[in-house]
């Protein structure tokens, strides 16, 4: 086959967020700061571009982050307390520290010994994507079609499996369901899961990371003198993971510590966590496992005559560098600064926040129609591919298979 001219198709979808600068974004919705903490936005794309005539949906093929999730750790709560315990002990903490030190010791207790769990958000994130699923693809859930759904081992994953299987059973108790989580599956799911990751990791262009000054904080904190006695940066980046992280918990519509930041401080943490998800996943790598499961399921899913899913539930770790690598609007292009990176629309609050997911879209007329389709979601909104096209957004399998292979 005559390999398909590389380009990039130029359509621009709502939910790029090309037109906007990330640091206007932030302003006008401070949670997008959080990057990778950040909860679920929903749908930014109200409506998807229907299929061309006579085009049906059959298939589905997925992977998705867990929903949103305590911190991983108990340091990240207990840290910071005790930056700020230590300066109260010494008659050095400020009335505004005291105030914020009683907010993180609130935080800590509702999170204690349920690090890196699912909380009651992230299961209501995926009960909404799996109801918007089935009224945009009802085609593909019907009386005859069969859901796979493999998980990572994590418990946060799992649940968040099983919340969306129950809503698809919940539109039809007569699909077909088989699920599972298991060390054999880990694999794809979560390549490097039993190995680490960094030591494989081939040197790739990288931006230098944007400098970060937790100065300003830590004297409103901190009595001036006291300041001088902490890595001001380390408090910063803490304050920060726990400011981001409210909005993913219960305790949300009770207090916020973004009052802690400016409008510069938070675009200058964001920006800083950014680029180092770019540095680490751009070039897609440790993907390989999991494409290759992701066309071994299509190959599959086209040859049977009934509908059927395929939903894999993994990581973030995982869900950027495949979005990269299959070629997701400019994801998977070198940058050289900043600048550069942001205008290109590569914004981590849009590609994988909590409960982030791709979606793969297959589209035909009929069980013996070749010209099979497909489109590609982020997040539920369509995206663009390297790839000729005379469909956008969708794009002929043929091609899409060779350029992912």
């Amino acid at each position: 086959m005559k390999k398909p001219l590389i380009i990039l198709v130029t359509f621009f979808i709502s939910v790029v967020g090309h037109s906007q600068s990330a640091r206007q974004d932030i302003v006008n919705n401070v949670y997008l700061s959080a990057g990778l903490l950040t909860a679920y936005p929903g749908p930014l794309q109200d409506t998807l571009t229907p299929p061309p005539s006579g085009k049906k949906p059959f298939y589905i093929s997925t992977y998705c982050r867990h929903g949103s999730r305590h911190l991983m750790g108990a340091s990240s709560y207990t840290a910071p307390i005790d930056m700020l315990k230590t300066a109260r002990n010494a008659g050095t903490l400020t009335n505004f520290g005291q105030q914020i030190l009683e907010r993180l010791e609130i935080m800590n207790e509702h999170s204690l010994n349920r690090y890196g769990e699912l909380t009651k958000i992230g299961l209501a994130q995926w009960q909404g994507i799996a109801k918007r699923m089935v009224s945009n693809f009802p085609e593909i859930f019907t009386d005859s079609s069969s859901v796979d759904a493999r998980s990572s081992i994590y418990i946060r994953c799992i649940l968040s499996m099983e919340t969306l299987l129950q809503e698809l059973k919940a539109f039809n108790p007569q699909l077909k369901v088989f699920h599972d989580a298991c060390e054999n599956d880990m694999s794809f799911i979560l390549p490097g899961y039993s190995s680490s990751r960094a030591a494989t990791r081939s040197e790739a262009p990288t931006i230098p990371l944007p400098t970060i000054n937790g100065d300003r904080i830590a004297g409103e904190l901190f009595s001036k003198e006291y300041t001088k006695e902490i890595d001001t940066e380390d408090l910063m980046l803490y304050l920060f993971e726990l400011a981001s992280q409210i909005q993913n918990t219960e305790l949300r519509d009770s207090f916020s510590l973004y009052e802690i930041f400016n409008d510069d401080e938070l675009y200058d943490v964001w920006k800083f966590q950014n680029v180092s998800a770019y540095n680490s996943f751009h070039q897609g790598e440790d993907t390989e496992a999991l494409l290759k499961r992701i066309l071994e399921d299509a190959d599959k899913a086209i040859a049977d005559h009934s509908p059927c899913a395929h939903f894999r539930f993994g990581h973030e770790s995982v869900l950027l560098p495949l979005a990269c690598r299959i070629g997701i609007n400019n994801l998977y292009k070198d940058y050289n600064s900043t600048e550069e990176l942001e205008a290109a629309g590569w914004k981590t609050y849009r590609i994988y926040p909590m409960a982030g997911n791709i979606q793969i879209i297959f589209y035909r007329s009929s069980p013996s129609d070749s010209d099979i389709l497909v489109k590609i979601l982020l997040n539920e909104g369509e995206v663009s591919l390297p790839i000729e096209t005379d469909v956008a957004p969708y794009y002929h399998w043929r091609d899409v298979r060779e350029y992912w292979q």
